[in-house]
């Protein structure tokens, strides 16, 4: 019994190494996809404020990594970024310095996460949530713009 309990810890402990190596590898993926996506959108943003509005296919990190680039790259704006992963739509949200008198990201997730059958929360300049309604995720988009642009 002594003989298997070592051999139950040797495995666990393999296991958990081996996804601890696992989510750094899809977080290094992320990243690399995040940078590569980041610049277009925000050369693509428009309005007043410039606002950046995308959906795409991806995981909840790509998401993270996506909102820290904007971030990072001190997008002077409003960005709605909704990544779906498989039957789960990722909800990101960040408003810059100059427009929180405008828009904050906790309350326009507040708004838009309930559209795809979720909610979220966060602080005014960047928010997340998670829904699970991905056939709604260009209905909230279209109010995303609508929210923004008013």
């Amino acid at each position: 019994i002594e003989e298997w309990e070592q051999y139950k810890d040797s495995v666990r402990s393999t296991l958990i190494s081996a996804e601890k190596k696992l989510k750094k590898r899809q977080s290094s993926q992320a990243a690399a996809e995040a940078d590569g996506v980041i610049a277009n959108l925000i050369a693509d943003a428009k309005g007043s404020p410039p606002t950046i509005i995308h959906s795409m296919e991806g995981s909840a990190s790509l998401l993270q990594e996506l909102m820290n680039g904007i971030k990072k790259r001190q997008f002077n704006g409003v960005s709605v970024i909704a990544v779906i992963d498989q039957d789960k739509v990722h909800l990101g949200i960040v408003v810059s310095e100059d427009f929180l008198g405008i828009h904050r990201a906790g309350e326009l997730i507040a708004k838009l996460a309930p559209i795809v059958g979720g909610k979220g929360g966060g602080k005014p300049e960047m928010a997340r949530g998670a829904g699970n309604e991905v056939s709604k995720v260009s209905e909230m988009l279209s109010e995303a713009e609508k929210l923004i642009q008013t």
